[in-house]
């Protein structure tokens, strides 16, 4: 066997045991697949890879839209608001960091009510038409979702 057989045979070798290293790779990325069965909707199913870029979600629905479940709306918890009066709702989550307004103020549209943090950042909340305050739903320090109820106009 000369020099160049022996190389030949060595650089196959490392070939072979490159592909099979990348086969048995491909074969546990598979393996590591997470398949569920959505029971609510029937007929979508999740499959999610543990092992793949920045964790993706791959989800296949179908376009029965009879079988896509729907979320329920929300109870009244404030009561339904009057004819002549709004609800100023959280734009965004976060946190109320300051009320500005009491119950009975007078306010004209674009007065300040409340200040909210999301995420680092302030955001201030105006009211969008004139009145006088009615109910405030919330204190500072509260934890608010987006679409919360905040405060009542009349």
């Amino acid at each position: 066997m000369t020099v160049l057989d022996s190389l030949f045979v060595g650089i196959f070798g490392i070939c072979v045991v490159f592909i099979v290293l990348v086969g048995l790779s491909l074969v546990l990325r598979f393996q590591s697949a997470l398949i569920v069965w959505l029971p609510k909707a029937k007929t979508a199913l999740a499959v999610r890879f543990s092992k793949a870029k920045a964790g993706r979600t791959l989800v296949r629905e179908t376009a029965d839209t009879d079988a896509v479940p729907t979320v329920p709306e929300p109870p009244a918890i404030y009561g339904e608001p009057d004819d002549a009066s709004e609800i100023i709702i959280s734009p965004v989550p976060g946190t109320v960091l300051e009320v500005m307004v009491t119950v009975g103020a007078d306010v004209r549209r674009g007065t300040p009510l409340m200040l909210l943090e999301a995420m680092k950042m302030e955001y201030e909340v105006n009211a969008s038409t004139d009145g006088t305050v009615t109910q405030i739903f919330t204190s500072v320090g509260a934890a608010v979702e987006a679409g919360t109820p905040l405060i009542e106009i009349r």
